[in-house]
């Protein structure tokens, strides 16, 4: 076969090589039929249209029509360049916006989260202040002072607390902790249980206000146990035991309703406090269940050596002594003694708590005729 002219010339187009090849061509039926349509192929590859003597592909077809509409061709392209160039450019941004958006977050959530810490432990520590004060023996002005300012403070963190429900139930649990310590002031009982009570009503309106918007708060739910059971703990303090006594099965109910077991701390100061009631309207056995849960809900936490624990075991042994068992009444005094110190009871707490041990292993003598001489 002859050489293709492209191999000597090599910018000769294509459609030229092809056109010459097919007219040179051996056998006769590759070649054009007639001079004419040899022409009209030339013609063709001068208008820019698709010659007869390539094969017509798809590519070629349309390469040739970029070359018979070249402008309107580059007018498409450069479109759909800027097109191109116009979305690349918006997602760059957007990608830029998002990842500043993100930052954004990010430092909004650090924020919040130092904020959330510090407003928690803010609370904490004036119900801790609250309760170291309250603590000291007699109370006094001062620790009164101390207490009513805690109460203050509670209450212009209120604002703050804004639609947070950790937050208000955290200023709730505070407002029952502070009530706890305003029965260790020492002041009149009028005046302790009128102070004790408003501080109570203020928690259920707090826990009450959470409980509106969202029934199932399990926290809310708890908190409120929390809040029955301080009103139980009132009414104990003014002698109103059977009062006390609806108040804390009321709580214990509610305990149960809202699935919350015996070792969680506010069901094991129900106990506690179930178990003194029960023991004040001798109810010994019921009282007895109770402390036992008590004790139970401590030692399953691992605690020990501390002031309820002590006063638990105590209580257990007036019962089982009220009860005339008087070898348990003694182990449990021992059990009672071991952890206590000066750092967990006050003195005259510990001086209570030997007098009792040498009345209970006498197993109640000395008190009538002839005994003993009086010891």
């Amino acid at each position: 076969p002859p050489r293709r002219l492209r191999e000597l010339e090599p910018e000769i187009s294509s459609d030229v090589d092809a056109i010459l090849q097919k007219a040179l061509s051996k056998p006769p039926e590759l070649r054009y039929r007639s001079a004419g349509e040899f022409a009209d192929d030339l013609r063709r590859h001068l208008d820019g249209e698709p010659v007869e003597a390539r094969a017509p592909s798809t590519l070629y077809q349309l390469s040739a029509f970029a070359r018979r509409h070249k402008p309107l061709v580059v007018g498409a392209a450069l479109a759909v360049l800027s097109l191109i160039v116009a979305t690349v450019v918006s997602v760059g941004f957007a990608l830029e916006s998002e990842d500043a958006r993100s930052d954004a977050d990010g430092e909004r959530r650090r924020f919040e989260a130092l904020y959330r810490s510090q407003f928690l432990q803010h609370v904490d520590r004036i119900a801790q202040d609250a309760e170291a004060v309250a603590g000291l023996s007699g109370g006094g002005p001062l620790a009164q002072e101390m207490i009513e300012d805690a109460v203050q403070r509670l209450e212009s963190l209120e604002s703050e607390a804004g639609g947070s429900p950790e937050f208000q139930l955290r200023l709730a649990d505070a407002y029952i902790r502070l009530s706890s310590s305003l029965g260790d002031l020492g002041r009149s009982q009028e005046a302790t249980e009128e102070a004790r009570i408003a501080a109570v009503d203020r928690a259920e309106v707090i826990v009450d206000g959470v409980l509106a918007a969202s029934p199932a708060d399990d926290a809310a739910r708890r908190q409120h146990v929390a809040v029955v059971g301080a009103r139980a703990a009132i009414a104990s303090a003014a002698g109103r035991f059977d009062d006390a006594q609806e108040r804390i099965d009321e709580a214990l109910a509610e305990a149960e309703a809202a699935g919350l077991s015996d070792g969680d701390p506010i069901v094991s100061v129900l106990h506690h406090r179930a178990a003194f009631i029960g023991y004040r309207r001798r109810t010994y056995e019921a009282a007895l269940a109770h402390v036992d849960a008590s004790i139970a809900a401590q030692k399953s936490k691992g605690v020990q050596g501390t002031r309820r624990l002590a006063d638990d075991h105590r209580l257990r042994a007036e019962l089982l002594r009220s009860t005339r068992r008087f070898p348990e009444a003694k182990r449990d005094l021992e059990r009672c003694m071991e952890p206590v110190s000066y750092t967990h009871l006050r003195a005259h707490e510990t001086y209570l708590l030997i007098s009792y041990a040498v009345f209970c292993l006498k197993r109640g003598g000395g008190g009538g005729g002839g005994g003993g001489g009086g010891g």
